[in-house]
């Protein structure tokens, strides 16, 4: 894994072991965090790259099955959305702090294992 950091215009291979690694197989969205490390939005959940040693760590765990679509920084609250819904986590300064408000059955759930095939240009 590698990165491109702006600052001094160079490109920093990240170099992966068994205990330095992203858990989550699929990325769904990169930005800035709070704890100035680049959050990964993951079907892990959300993850932290310190971009000063190169070290990876769960800011906040979800399901697998579910994960982190997308998430929105507000202040130290984060939006996130996750299971079909939108949900709200405090950042304490090291991790997510899951809260209470959801709002649920905002976003459909989909499941693309149960796309069949293509017929016209049509997913069946």
């Amino acid at each position: 894994m590698a990165y491109f950091h702006e600052s001094d215009m160079q490109v920093h291979i990240i170099e992966n072991n068994e205990k330095n690694q992203i858990k989550g197989g699929l990325i769904h969205q990169i930005q800035p965090g709070l704890n100035e490390n680049l959050w990964i939005a993951t079907n892990y959940g959300i993850e932290s790259l310190d971009l000063t040693n190169h070290q990876f760590s769960t800011v906040l765990e979800r399901s697998e099955k579910f994960g982190v679509t997308n998430f929105f920084i507000e202040n130290n609250n984060v939006w996130f959305i996750s299971d079909g819904g939108l949900h709200k986590a405090i950042w304490n300064g090291k991790t997510l702090i899951l809260q209470k408000d959801k709002y649920t059955n905002i976003l459909p759930l989909i499941k693309f294992s149960k796309i069949k095939s293509f017929n016209n240009n049509i997913m069946l």
